[in-house]
């Protein structure tokens, strides 16, 4: 009984969509799922970075000494933000300060951890086994490490690059299983018919 209600279904679905109308609606519904995950993921991040506003300035309240970037870093980690959101969080929190008038947290702090995050949030895209391997490189290198940092900059490119490929590799994937799937039901109507 249940094939044969899939097999009505298959039918119906073959005689009444055309080829063009099937991509076209395969299509729309793959860049609304693409639009809903893109929402989810950004209110997502506004809620963590909320979130870690909230307990960077309640880390201020009963510590009179200001507290050091290893410590914020904490807190980032523990509410799962990257340093590139930290620094979009701690822009929001100077902004707010600003606006409010709120001399609670010192600016001068908040805007010397906000740096150190700017810098960390440059070479946020190196892969993490490689970066530890070049952490030891700087601690060991006296002087500016310039060279070192060309080959930061170097690898964030290449990491960019792969992440780029992986992309388009995923969507000619995808455009392949969608041509086999309409030939495949192509060949059924031509059968049928």
């Amino acid at each position: 009984m249940g094939r044969y209600k899939f097999f009505i279904f298959r039918r119906i679905i073959i005689n009444s969509i055309d080829i063009f109308s099937a991509v076209f609606l395969l299509l729309l519904i793959v860049i609304v799922i693409f639009t809903l995950g893109n929402l989810a993921s950004y209110f997502e991040e506004k809620h963590r970075r909320s979130k870690f506003i909230k307990n960077y300035r309640n880390s201020f309240n009963d510590n009179k000494k200001p507290i050091n970037f290893d410590e914020v870093e904490a807190i980032a980690i523990t509410d799962h933000l990257s340093n590139t959101q930290v620094v979009k969080a701690l822009d929001e929190c100077l902004a707010s300060l600003v606006k409010d008038k709120d001399e609670s947290i010192s600016r001068e702090e908040l805007k010397k951890i906000r740096s150190a995050f700017r810098v960390a949030s440059k070479f946020e895209d190196i892969p993490e086994n490689m970066r530890g391997h070049i952490d030891n490189l700087k601690a060991l290198l006296p002087g500016n490490n310039s060279d070192l940092y060309k080959l930061e900059s170097e690898i964030q490119d290449f990491s960019k690059i792969q992440k780029r490929n992986k992309f388009i590799s995923f969507f000619v994937f995808i455009t392949g299983l969608t041509g086999t799937i309409y030939t495949v039901l192509g060949y059924y109507n031509i059968g049928n018919g």
